[in-house]
């Protein structure tokens, strides 16, 4: 199996030649990401933290990617410390997947799901060479579970969200089960242990639509949750007392939660963008900010239509503008060289 075709990143073959020896005497850990750079960064940077605080540990992550890898993928892997490796999957191919999904969650789980060999494939190699101390994963790789039973390693979910969340995802089975209809009828708030009461139509957006593909692939995941031997959460008991404590309790000593944060993404100390010295320099209050989050893109005709708003308003503005894309929340995964100032309006 190969890897990338870039010389920073290692076949798994390559890999084991080079540290099968050190990785006898360290312990040894894997992680497993989902697709798309905003998944890839919360549990390297829980990796990062890990190695920092415990430097004889050994990473390897594996990431599954749709179509060939992010190239901001790929730049920030190539900054992480020498005991910390990469392998990208082979990727999937957008023919494998079933026609007309479009849903970025959909994507990510069926991307992931199709990736299930090879990344049986590494974890067996992995182990030949040293034994393997834990499996870390990503939500989304609920699946790989079954592999660390088969490898005798201990088995975590890395959580890059609140413990709120996390509470809602462990008892969503059992609100499946309870409630009849759709959350957002629901007349009464939901009351999760140790948060606040929820509102049905404030719970997150996979859960609205009960008959849906999305909620299905979203209660799986919600059910694998607590088969892991733990739980690392990017919170703090001061943050979320309450919750945490919950969920001590729902564990009843058979999970363990790891409320390690907060994780954040830290770039160089050196390192000053063009974007924040221009910033630097306007008046208080005066810059509009645009931008549609990591996975939103727009079509042609509204890149057009935002243009000329911004230009008809004489505000000063900073737009974070990507190529353009008929398919909702598509920068999650689509990987594009193309400049984007190409696609703005003549004389914008």
């Amino acid at each position: 199996m190969e890897g990338t075709d870039d010389s920073s990143f290692y076949t798994h073959n390559e890999l084991f030649a080079i540290y099968s020896d050190s990785m006898a005497k360290t312990t040894h850990i894997a992680i497993v990401s989902s697709p798309g750079f905003s998944h890839l960064v919360p549990i390297v940077e829980f990796t990062k933290r890990l190695i920092n605080l415990h430097p004889n540990f050994h990473v390897t992550c594996i990431v599954p990617s749709l179509g060939s890898p992010q190239e901001s993928s790929k730049a920030y892997l190539k900054t992480l410390p020498s005991n910390i490796d990469s392998i990208f999957l082979p990727p999937i191919s957008k023919e494998k997947l079933p026609q007309g999904v479009v849903n970025p969650g959909l994507l990510i789980q069926y991307t992931v799901t199709l990736s299930l060999p090879s990344v049986h494939e590494v974890l067996k190699s992995l182990s030949s060479k040293a034994p393997l101390t834990a499996l870390v994963v990503d939500v989304f790789a609920f699946q790989t579970l079954e592999f660390a039973k088969e490898f005798n390693s201990l088995s975590y979910f890395y959580i890059p969200s609140s413990a709120m969340v996390l509470s809602l995802a462990l008892h969503l089975p059992r609100l499946d089960e309870e409630v009849s209809g759709e959350y957002k009828n629901l007349k009464e708030p939901i009351k999760l242990p140790g948060c606040v009461p929820l509102l049905g139509v404030d719970l997150p957006a996979p859960t609205q639509n009960r008959s849906s593909e999305v909620y299905e692939s979203f209660l799986e995941r919600a059910k694998a949750v607590s088969l892991a031997d733990g739980i690392i959460m990017n919170t703090f008991l001061e943050m979320e007392s309450g919750a945490i404590r919950a969920l001590d309790e729902f564990g009843n000593g058979k999970i363990r939660f790891y409320p390690v944060g907060p994780i954040t993404q830290k770039g160089s100390s050196n390192e000053v963008y063009e974007c924040l010295r221009w910033l630097d320099k306007q008046p208080p209050c005066s810059v509009l900010y645009v931008s549609f989050g990591s996975g939103g893109t727009l079509s042609q005709q509204q890149i057009n239509e935002l243009a000329w708003g911004l230009e008809l308003s004489c505000q000063r503005f900073l737009w974070v503008l990507r190529a353009p894309s008929n398919s909702s929340s598509a920068a999650y995964l689509e990987n594009t060289n193309e400049d984007p100032l190409q696609f703005l309006p003549n004389g914008f």
